[in-house]
């Protein structure tokens, strides 16, 4: 009895407590946790306002603590409601979320809370994550995550006057707070039912999470709370964290990374000496090529030559276009196109562009192998925001599970995404005009053109007669057309 009256009267935020207990970790760096997450069951608890089921905590170098829990709620329009808290006690705490609002238990402080419409039969946890911690202060965030579906919904965020990490023990405790401002009779309070999980933390070191000392209010009988709580098990309710080996970082993720920045590399240098000169168009073929760019050109700016001079220039080429003057070869004039594959610069083309894609797929299948070989099914990393469950089967390739946070990231998925992410790091080694980059040089063979004329088994005199019509339905205006009464026009208004 006297440790459970020490433990209700040394915190004054327990005094209306019916049940509290101790959390805490078996292992904790000594420099305090960056985030932790509580677990609540809710599946038995009536959906009526009253009861708050709460974990509580403090931060280094901050006097005063925080708490974070679960409130059910009664039903709206026919919805189930769930209120999620988030709050500090500690004065000169600061916050511009809308969710929160200034003061806790009315006192110095930020309360935030976000009411939902959420089922009761999946755990809830309540991630308590550091943000930032700069200029002397330190930013939290609660975030709620309903089990199973992973749904995230944000409860509020707050900054503490003075930068510090999480402490890794508190307690946790049960109130009926309608009973904090009245006064009321023990036989009278409502019966509920709640689990709390272990607490989990995804700080390196933090091991461990338990929950410990059970105990109920001194002037609550236990034949009541027993009766009345119906009991609070401390089942623990599973929470997703895997225990990863640090090592996998240095030798899966560093060497994966290096290894395709050095195949970058390589493949830059390797384009580089495979690639030929581009052999230059006599001029016939300058001509023929040119030819039909003067008429686009001309159809395009008519409107800044005068009558005169448009029409002497469509004149021309038009004379051109029919006659056959711009051709290569006036003499096969009317003929088939020739076969592109017979054309030796077509097929210098085409062994150009087939080097590139050796290049890629040699080295890429290579890695591949290397890494299903070494690596296959490894989780390497978690990413630090989240994501859908749409992302899964791109992050977790290699990895046949169903159930795992799609946050969790394979060591082949990392393969997938260094192809297409290091880009960047390509431009700052080897400038902006690199062949390392696989997507840039697959976006450039979608755009290269294949022969002068845009394209093989074209018909240069067909497109010279098309031309031909177009500049002939040209019908001509100039900007200086008018211009002097324009001007004057202008002057006077």
């Amino acid at each position: 009895m006297r440790q459970t009256i020490f433990l209700f009267t040394s915190l004054a935020s327990l005094s209306h407590a019916l049940v509290a207990f101790e959390w805490s970790f078996k292992t904790a760096p000594s420099a305090g946790l960056d985030d932790v997450t509580f677990a609540y069951n809710m599946r038995s608890a009536p959906r009526k306002r009253g009861f708050y089921f709460a974990n509580m905590f403090d931060f280094m170098n901050n006097a005063e603590g925080a708490y974070c829990g679960l409130q059910p709620q009664e039903d709206e329009d026919g919805k189930p409601m769930i209120r999620a808290l988030f709050s500090t006690f500690q004065g000169g705490s600061e916050t511009n979320d809308p969710n929160c609002s200034y003061g806790a238990d009315y006192g110095p402080g930020v309360s935030c809370a976000v009411k939902i419409p959420a089922s009761y039969e999946p755990a809830y946890f309540i991630r308590v994550s550091s943000v930032e911690e700069d200029d002397g202060h330190s930013t939290w965030r609660g975030t709620l995550i309903e089990d199973g579906t992973g749904k995230e919904t944000h409860i509020g965020e707050w900054t503490l006057p003075k930068a510090g990490k999480m402490k890794s023990d508190h307690v946790g405790f049960v109130e009926y707070f309608p009973w904090n401002l009245e006064a009321h009779e023990c036989h009278q309070l409502p019966w509920t039912e709640v689990s709390f999980g272990y607490p989990v933390s995804e700080t390196c070191g933090a091991q461990g999470g338990n929950i410990t000392n059970v105990l109920h209010h001194p002037k609550l009988p236990p034949s009541t709370i027993r009766h009345r709580l119906q009991s609070l098990t401390m089942a623990q309710i599973p929470v997703q964290t895997l225990h990863r080996d640090p090592q996998l970082f240095y030798w899966i993720l560093i060497p994966i990374t290096v290894v395709m920045i050095l195949t970058g590399v390589l493949r830059h240098y390797a384009s580089v000496l495979m690639s030929s000169a581009p052999k230059r168009l006599d001029a016939k073929s300058m001509r023929e090529q040119r030819a039909l760019a003067r008429g686009l050109a001309l159809r395009s700016n008519f409107h800044v030559l005068s009558q005169r001079a448009f029409e002497s220039r469509r004149q021309t080429l038009t004379d051109g276009y029919e006659s056959g003057t711009f051709l290569k070869d006036p003499d096969r004039k009317g003929q088939p196109p020739a076969n592109p594959l017979s054309d030796p610069s077509q097929m210098d083309g085409m062994m150009s562009m087939m080097k590139n894609n050796m290049a890629m797929i040699i080295p890429n299948t290579l890695i591949m192998s290397w890494i299903n070989a070494f690596f296959s099914g490894y989780v390497i990393m978690k990413l630090p925001f989240p994501i859908t469950l749409k992302f899964k089967s791109m992050l977790q390739a290699g990895v046949q599970t169903k159930d795992m946070d799609p946050r969790w990231m394979s060591s082949i998925s990392w393969y997938f995404l260094c192809i297409f992410g290091l880009q960047f790091v390509y431009v700052f080694l080897l400038g902006s005009d690199n062949a390392a980059s696989q997507m840039a040089q697959q976006m450039a063979a979608q755009q290269m053109p294949i022969g002068p004329m845009g394209g093989p088994g074209q018909d240069p005199d067909k497109q010279f007669k098309m031309e031909a019509e177009n500049l002939a339905v040209v019908e001509h205006y100039s900007v200086l057309d008018n211009v002097e009464e324009r001007l004057l026009q202008g002057i006077k208004s």
